[in-house]
């Protein structure tokens, strides 16, 4: 049996994920064989300088049970109401789901180095916001139409999507044969069980 460290700051709860896709895999907090770093963007490089020699997934922002960060702060927002529509906005949002970052674990064990994985559909937030509202039993998502209003409610969409950035995850893809799953389209309509994670 293989032995994996998995650091994931701010990101824990995509260990469960990596652990299914890795069931021959133990997962150990120190001497381990092999160590994957999951990082955000904004880490990655001083995350990589720490780990020399760990494969380093720099993911988008991951949607999964338990997700932390912006995919976080809009679900709730999409929950409480506070989060609206603006005709003509479209603000680019890279993500990925947890299944896809376990899978690609599994990809990169005992291959140092730094990849990049998202989804390779390209979405926008208010993709991703219809998205969790299907999650959430079809929860309405209000559309702003007068401009008074749309200047009202700005800041708060800024505050909401303020330190987003862009991941490619097409030379993952392309690299290692990886289809990731269309996030938005799996929130619509993966029918989840007690298996589900």
């Amino acid at each position: 049996m293989h032995t994996l460290r998995v650091i994931a700051p701010g990101r824990e709860f995509v260990l469960p994920y990596i652990e299914a896709a890795l069931p021959d895999v133990e997962i150990v907090g120190e001497d381990a064989g092999h160590t994957i770093v999951i990082a955000s963007p904004a880490d990655a490089g001083a995350l990589a300088d720490s780990y020399p020699g760990a494969a380093v997934l720099v993911c988008a922002e991951i949607i999964g049970t338990g997700m932390t960060g912006f995919p976080r702060r809009l679900a709730e927002a999409v929950m409480r109401g506070s989060f609206m529509h603006v005709p003509g906005r479209q603000v680019p949002v890279s993500i990925v789901h947890a299944v896809d970052v376990g899978r690609a674990a599994a990809l990169v064990i005992g291959k140092p180095g730094v990849y990049r994985l998202a989804d390779t559909a390209g979405h926008d937030v208010d993709e991703l916001a219809d998205a969790l509202a299907v999650r959430m039993g079809d929860k309405r998502i209000f559309t702003l139409r007068m401009r008074f209003l749309q200047w009202l409610f700005r800041p708060s969409f800024e505050r909401l999507t303020r330190g987003l950035q862009a991941v490619d995850g097409t030379s993952f893809a392309e690299t290692f044969g990886f289809t990731p799953v269309n996030v938005t389209n799996y929130l619509r309509t993966h029918v989840y069980d007690e298996s589900s994670l």
